[in-house]
């Protein structure tokens, strides 16, 4: 009888630590499914989508993010006028409509740091008195922050860096790409907890 009352403590505890991650994410990013744009999803809610870049300087690439295979909430890409989010990931893009859509809320700015005079991500942001924006972690530990690369040099397009690596992992056309070269992190000028 103990063993199973332990057990169900156990349980709930992880249904509740589950929620809360999930909640989490939904409190700093605004869910949709539906046939739109971030700028469509954050207009709607009277905020503007974060933009990463310029696809050939014609569309904006809006953050985004989705679980992919749920081992965890990675940042990606979502282009103007198109309703999914294209996340890189083992080499192939990964695309879905039911996606959280990153806007500029009034009570945190949002700015792009170049990374390479730093370690790593995280250590941009912090060495510009800033904290690295992260989608959750992965199912192996460690943060996902998000970032921006122009490895196709067709505009710099959201992706994520898995903490303690230093590229960028960007999906594009059903391919992934590590940018190693051209690369930004996304950091928050107040502290932002995911």
């Amino acid at each position: 009888m103990k063993n199973f009352i332990i057990m169900l403590y156990t349980l709930a505890l992880i249904t509740f630590f589950i929620s809360y991650a999930s909640n989490c994410l939904a409190n700093k990013w605004i869910q949709n499914d539906v046939n739109v744009d971030c700028k469509t999803v954050c207009g709607t809610n009277k905020y503007s989508p974060i933009i990463s870049g310029k696809y050939e300087n014609k569309y904006e690439f809006y953050v985004c993010a989705y679980n992919i295979d749920n081992r965890g909430f990675r940042a990606g890409f979502n282009r103007e006028g198109q309703s999914t989010c294209s996340v890189g990931s083992g080499g192939d893009a990964h695309r879905s409509r039911n996606k959280f859509c990153l806007c500029d809320f009034p009570d945190i700015k949002f700015i792009w740091i170049g990374s390479s005079k730093y370690d790593d991500f995280k250590s941009a942001c912090i060495g510009e008195g800033m904290i690295p924006v992260n989608t959750g972690k992965y199912v192996g530990g460690g943060f996902f922050y998000v970032c921006s690369t122009n490895a196709w040099k067709r505009g710099f397009r959201t992706g994520y860096n898995l903490q303690g690596t230093r590229n960028c992992v960007a999906g594009s056309g059903g391919d992934s790409v590590w940018g190693s070269d051209e690369k930004r992190c996304l950091c928050a000028e107040q502290e932002y907890k995911q």
